[in-house]
């Protein structure tokens, strides 16, 4: 019974069930067996392609341990059959489930298919079996920095390098968390570290040349990426980001055509690695999703939205005020937020799934906004307390101030927030829907449902309409309290737009929050738009669209209806 609720755990984390292999049996001498084993054992230490092949034949015949299986969950992942990869290595951890090498396997496959959080739980486990598998640790760190938890991917690479301090990777990965926290002394000192013991350490290397666009060697950040991109210590699932990496490099040359050459290709390889995850038959995309709230609330069927719940507040929700912060990838959410973050009587939070235990009986289920709009206050209640208890239990300090939770295409879900949160007030945040769209096929983002979106140029531009046409459609249907902000005017006249900010929420205006570039050093801010931030506020963010006029030309029919509904100019 416990080790089928440990493998529930890891195994149940992909969307469609398993089809576990089923070998024939073997009738096999037993000594011939077990010769065959270690000669596959001793095969996978020199040549792992020739030990693959060795693990298929015996496993052809009935033979399987969990050194065949890992072996064969291997192939099947660089196959990308993740489905089939996961089902040898549930099979292996039903062989042999004390065997930190099996769940390291478990974890390395749920990390390349996009499972960072199960990922982590199976490396955990993999170091309860034995704290000193140095593997684990550093691929826990990996995970953590993937999910934005900074603090924890260092403890883990620090725990890798106590126990082994050659690990060229885990000094690679302190390089990389440096580079999420603007620390460009510590990129420094940790890639030296990493090349020291390994030359050719992808990460390090990456991280070095993330520091020359940073001090805008945009000529060594392309020597550094190009040669990179040539090396096969690149692993496949860290060439995307470095395309887009060498884009940002063109770019800050001006060569504007090359650069977007580039972005075109790391975002055709996001697609190629990820297609199998978002585009399963019958699967619902995020656009498709959109696209349905806002037919349901165009239709007359749709009922009354317009009536309020009248909620008391749960023993949790002690805070002065409650917003949230929505709007469209890059489109300044993140500016806003840490603007918000640096007054001292609010709790932002960045970019963190809140409503994930609430949405999918509403959200997902065909039939479920019109259990939505009939939802009783009781039941409503049982919904904002799992809300508040979610905070509480990611340790989010909430009491006593004005929370702010900032998710971008939570626009998509006001339905559901003005439901359960009919009080709280929403901020808007607008750009020019070319540098948005621009900007979100431009950055490798860590892929799930929505980024998945921008993986094409005229994906995310569809993706865009559906948004803002849904949210039209929610303005007309639902009552909110409502603050739109256009980033462009934030930035030429913060403190006069922040003040309007601040008096629709109800709070006085501080002057602290024009020191919001300083105070963001010390926060772990999880999306690609933290060095951005951490510059404070400029002007550069206006129209970089123009350098790529070209390029988007032909999804300009699709963005132009928004452009002047925006009040942009075409000029």
């Amino acid at each position: 019974m416990r080790r089928a609720k440990v493998r529930r755990i890891f195994f149940e984390s992909l969307t469609e069930p398993m089809t576990e292999p089923k070998p024939p049996i073997s009738n096999s001498d037993p000594a011939a067996i077990r010769r065959r084993l270690i000669e596959i054992d001793d095969m996978a230490q020199t040549d792992v392609p020739r030990a693959i092949a060795l693990a298929r034949s015996a496993y052809a015949e009935g033979l399987e341990n969990s050194n065949i299986l890992n072996l064969l969950a291997f192939q099947a992942e660089e196959d990308g059959n993740f489905d089939q990869a996961l089902a040898y290595l549930d099979r292996a951890a039903a062989i042999d489930p004390e065997d930190p090498y099996v769940w390291n396997a478990v974890g390395l496959c749920l990390q390349k298919a996009g499972k960072q959080g199960p990922a982590c739980n199976a490396f955990a486990h993999a170091l309860k079996l034995n704290p000193n598998f140095v593997p684990s640790h550093v691929n826990l760190g990996l995970a953590l920095e993937r999910m934005g938890d900074f603090s924890g991917a260092v403890s883990a690479f620090r725990a890798a390098l106590v126990i082994d301090g050659t690990r060229a990777d885990a000094y690679g990965g302190l390089a990389a968390v440096a580079v999420r926290q603007g620390r460009w002394e510590d990129v420094e000192t940790f890639a030296k570290l990493a090349l020291e013991r390994n030359p050719s350490q992808p990460a390090a290397r990456a991280a070095l040349a993330n520091a020359a666009l940073n001090r805008r060697d945009f000529i060594g950040a392309e020597t550094l990426l190009v040669a990179l991109l040539s090396d096969s210590a690149l692993g496949p699932e860290d060439a995307p980001v470095v395309h887009c990496l060498l884009g940002d490099a063109l770019d800050g040359e001006g060569r504007f055509d090359e650069a977007f050459q580039q972005y075109s290709l790391g975002k055709s390889l996001f697609r190629a690695q990820n297609r199998w995850r978002f585009e399963r038959p019958g699967q619902e995309s995020q656009l498709a999703l959109t696209e349905r709230l806002g037919s349901y609330f165009a239709q007359p069927t749709a009922g009354d939205w317009t009536k309020g719940l009248a909620l008391s507040k749960s023993p949790q929700e002690t805070q002065t005020g409650h917003a949230f912060l929505v709007g469209f990838p890059r489109s300044g959410t993140t500016l806003l937020e840490n603007l918000f973050a640096a007054r001292n009587d609010t709790s932002v939070i960045d970019e963190r799934a809140t409503l994930q235990n609430i949405e999918p009986p509403f959200l997902l289920d065909p039939l479920g906004m019109d259990r939505l709009r009939d939802l009783t206050p009781s039941a409503a209640a049982e919904q904002v307390q799992l809300y508040w208890d979610g905070l509480s239990a990611a340790k989010i300090n909430f009491a006593g101030k004005y929370v702010i939770d900032k998710m971008p295409l939570y626009s998509i879900r006001l339905p559901l927030i003005k439901k359960i949160f009919p009080s709280c007030k929403i901020i808007f945040s607008l750009r020019d829907p070319r540098d948005v769209v621009l900007s979100c096929f431009r950055r490798p983002f860590q892929m799930n449902a929505g980024m998945y979106q921008f993986v094409t140029l005229e994906g995310t531009a569809k993706f865009y309409d559906a948004v803002m046409t849904t949210v039209e459609i929610y303005r007309q249907n639902l009552k909110f309290n409502e603050i739109v902000v256009k980033y462009e005017d934030l930035v030429d006249a913060p403190i006069p737009e922040l003040k309007r900010v601040c008096d629709g929420l109800g709070l006085a205006w501080q002057e602290d929050m024009l020191d919001f570039a300083a105070s963001s050093q010390s926060r772990e801010i999880r999306t690609p738009s933290a060095q951005q931030v951490r510059r404070g506020l400029y002007q550069t963010g206006k129209d970089q669209w123009r350098n790529y006029a070209d390029a988007l030309a032909p999804v300009m029919p699709i963005l132009a209806p928004w452009i002047e509904k925006f009040g942009y100019s075409f000029d």
